[in-house]
């Protein structure tokens, strides 16, 4: 072997893998291809802090969209919804609907407006409790169906914006029972949860003050929907 060829195992870390580059070489091109090896890697990482950055900056981006700089959600002057939010809140309301045969609590809890909680006087675990056995008569259903329609006129209550969600469930109960039920979901957007939340109408139809004991600050003549429940032949 020569004195500037040798035989050469090198091996190098690179992003998690391990390289090995072995060969006759001479010095200088073993040296050249190890500070090639080591700038890819180095590229690499930049590459994944770029990615990183990037997507951060798109995370920023849609919360400024719909945060103000005073922590006022961003739902455009409270006239209209973007296409992003119909679809937010439509597809909010679809988890709870598809949840409900299912007996799936959690789901439902976790996409309720916190709120109701407190009106209610109740901690989730006793509000859980309660909505289990409320929905229970859908747990056998022969079938089961639902139409989400879309949401209404936007209100504003303080910092937070309502909208109600036109909702109809179709079920053959376990009896042979068919019912039809008409009614409406709250779907509420507030500057700390930054996420759309939701509440039946029946329960406030029934209770009206607990609205304004939610939202003390929502328009005295806000109608609120009632909910039809019938027998289909």
């Amino acid at each position: 072997m020569g004195n500037n060829a040798f035989l050469i195992i090198i091996i190098i870390i690179v992003g998690g893998f391990t390289v090995v580059w072995f060969g006759n070489s001479s010095v200088g091109s073993a040296k050249e291809e190890i500070k090639i090896l080591k700038e890819k890697a180095e590229n690499k990482k930049k590459l994944k802090e770029l990615e990183s950055k990037y997507n951060k900056a798109l995370e920023a981006k849609e919360r400024a969209l719909r945060t103000s700089n005073s922590g006022i959600p961003q739902i455009p002057t409270f006239r209209k919804l973007s296409p992003d939010a119909i679809n937010e809140i439509k597809s909010g309301a679809k988890a709870i609907l598809e949840a409900v045969p299912k007996s799936n609590v959690k789901v439902v809890i976790d996409k309720m407006y916190p709120g109701i909680f407190k009106a209610f006087e109740m901690n989730k675990n006793e509000f859980s409790e309660i909505l289990k056995k409320s929905i229970s008569v859908y747990n056998s259903c022969e079938s089961y169906s639902y139409k989400i329609g879309n949401p209404g006129k936007l209100h504003k209550a303080g910092s937070s914006i309502i909208c109600l969600l036109p909702v109809e469930i179709n079920a053959t109960l376990s009896n042979g029972q068919k019912i039809k039920t008409i009614g409406a979901m709250f779907a509420v957007n507030d500057p700390i949860l930054l996420r759309w939340t939701f509440f039946d109408s029946n329960g406030v139809s029934e209770y009206p003050d607990l609205l304004w004991k939610m939202f003390p600050l929502l328009n005295k003549d806000f109608e609120i929907p009632q909910t039809i429940v019938s027998e289909i032949e």
